[in-house]
């Protein structure tokens, strides 16, 4: 049996805690093919803005995606309306344990409810309301909607256009066979270059998570911690209240010496 390097396979707890009822070696593999078990990870890349709001209780506009299973301003702008505990930016770029908590369960949230979307697109054909009860199938297809968005019928983006394309094809409703009708999936013929690879992300993380996948009991989660607030150290302007003391007594001998 393989195992998943330390840097992944130290999130396993809090993967357990935090996926749901997703596999938590999907979580890990999602996690290693994201950010490469980096918590707080930036991407490089720009993405669509929303609305963080901050520790200090202030709002940013931020365009990255963040955190280990980076996840996109707009999606945390979305789970701080509908959601608790209201999750800031320090929580989707730290590192101690309350944010790589947050960071896992938005980002397994946003692959619950990415399954969900197959669900309500064709309940026949994805009977699974929740990764707990869904098929290999399914699973696989989650990770599509995942890495590039489940999308609207009837829309340009997203998995669900595709789908709906594989159905005026009467072709199967699967990973392969969006591999085989779309693949190009992702290349801007306009910049000549690969923008996204859906299919191949889904892919990789999926046949990761079948060679590391282990029987992870489930353990009952910890209480999720608060964040130190940071005391005021008054021992950085020591050296500086001195230069004005300093600074104040030589202007007086000054002025004395100028009578």
């Amino acid at each position: 049996m393989m195992s998943w390097p330390s840097r992944i396979e130290r999130w396993r707890t809090f993967a357990n805690w935090e996926s749901r009822d997703i596999p938590t070696d999907l979580v890990l593999s999602i996690i290693d093919h994201e950010s490469g078990g980096v918590p707080g990870e930036k991407s490089q890349a720009t993405t669509k803005p929303g609305v963080i709001l901050t520790d200090s209780g202030s709002e940013i506009t931020y365009n990255r995606a963040l955190g280990l299973m980076q996840v996109i301003p707009p999606n945390i702008e979305s789970w701080n309306k509908h959601k608790t505990p209201k999750v800031t930016f320090e929580d989707m770029s730290g590192d101690d344990e309350k944010a790589v908590r947050l960071q896992i369960r938005l980002g397994s949230s946003i692959f619950a409810n990415s399954l969900f979307a197959l669900h309500r697109f064709d309940p026949v054909e994805f009977p699974a309301r929740s990764p707990g009860e869904a098929s290999s199938r399914q699973l696989q297809l989650a990770l599509v909607a995942y890495a590039i968005g489940p999308g609207n019928p009837g829309g340009q983006k997203g998995l669900i256009p595709k789908l709906e394309r594989l159905k005026e094809l009467k072709r199967p409703l699967t990973l392969e066979a969006l591999k085989a009708t779309f693949p190009r999936w992702g290349y801007s013929e306009k910049k000549q270059a690969w923008i996204n690879r859906p299919l191949k992300a889904a892919e990789k993380v999926w046949a990761d998570f079948k060679k590391f996948a282990v029987e992870t009991p489930v353990s009952k989660p910890g209480k999720l911690p608060s964040r130190p607030k940071e005391v005021f150290n008054l021992a950085w302007t020591i050296p500086i209240i001195i230069s004005i003391i300093v600074a104040y007594i030589k202007r007086q001998e000054l002025r004395k010496l100028l009578g």
